[in-house]
């Protein structure tokens, strides 16, 4: 009962009704059968057990107190004994006697019933939830390919996901444009880029990073504060490309933050996730060199931090 209960608690949860509806049908299927089984071997199984041996026990042991258990045979016997055996106890060996050759075999019966729909309800609740239960993806990147669990599929077919990804930044050319050296450059490379409007870049967070030594030590999660700082220098350089063309030999910009608003974090970024961030470019005033972006960074596909309004100053 508790197997195929908890499956289908579990179907339930996942709002599988097909799942739910077959436990449920397994188990009231093997209730069925062994209730059909009780009933229907109730006759045999009393004839089985019902008695064949005559009684033995004299007169003198019942009265001398010894405890057997007379059957309907006894009882029987006992009116046609001698006034030696008291009425009353006589009575009382009849009654006895009936209670054990009617109800012992039903209680058997009964008992097996039980053990059988125990058994049975196990049985069905493994093997539905084994065939028809929900299974985990083997692979995380499972869940945003819709490949199933299954045959093994090498490197060479989970490489080949991220082919149609060609790069439009590498890190040398985002070290052209970004002042940021180690550890503080958090921008791998930038996949999509519209001057002056928007782009797309990646960050890849590894444990080997220093931040993790602290924060924290039994449970490493990426700070806050460097995903925003990550989202901010991908929005410098859409920023950058405001400001116009620079000498080969130039500085790179250095922008400044002067605010920030609307910050909302979804899920923690640990070790081994690949944080995706997209900047949009809102404002920007050539005068003051302040620039106002929003963006939003994912993993997995989902959203984890989502920033309503970025403010940045470019030094002069």
């Amino acid at each position: 009962f508790f197997r195929t209960y908890t499956m289908m608690y579990q179907s339930s949860n996942q709002a599988n009704t097909r799942q739910t509806v077959l436990g449920a049908a397994c188990l009231a299927g093997v209730a069925a059968v062994a209730l059909c089984w009780t009933l229907a071997s109730a006759p045999a199984t009393t004839q089985l057990f019902a008695p064949t041996m005559t009684h033995t026990t004299s007169v003198a042991a019942v009265s001398a107190g010894v405890q057997q258990r007379p059957t309907l045979q006894h009882a029987s016997a006992m009116q046609n004994m001698p006034l030696a055996v008291h009425p009353e106890q006589a009575e009382t060996l009849s009654m006895h006697g009936m209670h054990s050759s009617v109800d012992a075999p039903k209680e058997a019966s009964r008992n097996m019933g039980i053990i059988l729909i125990a058994l049975g309800s196990f049985i069905a609740g493994t093997l539905v939830n084994r065939f028809w239960g929900p299974k985990p993806a083997p692979v995380a990147m499972m869940a945003t390919t819709g490949e199933t669990e299954g045959e093994w599929k090498g490197g060479k077919h989970w490489s080949a996901l991220t082919s149609s990804v060609s790069p439009v930044s590498e890190t040398t050319d985002i070290l052209k444009v970004l002042p940021h050296r180690y550890p503080f450059l958090l921008v791998d490379k930038v996949i999509e880029f519209e001057p002056k409007k928007r782009a797309v870049g990646i960050k890849n967070v590894t444990m080997n990073e220093p931040q993790f030594t602290g924060h924290f030590p039994d449970l490493p999660i990426m700070p806050g504060v460097l995903q925003i700082e990550a989202m901010a220098q991908l929005g410098g350089q859409v920023v950058a490309s405001c400001v116009g063309e620079r000498p080969a030999d130039a500085e790179p910009a250095i922008f400044f933050f002067a605010g920030i608003d609307g910050v909302r974090w979804k899920k923690p970024v640990i070790p081994g996730d690949t944080l995706i961030m997209e900047m949009e470019l809102l404002s920007f005033k050539e005068r003051f060199g302040m620039a106002k972006m929003t963006g939003k960074a994912y993993v997995n596909g989902k959203v984890v931090l989502e920033v309503k309004e970025f403010t940045f100053v470019l030094a002069k």
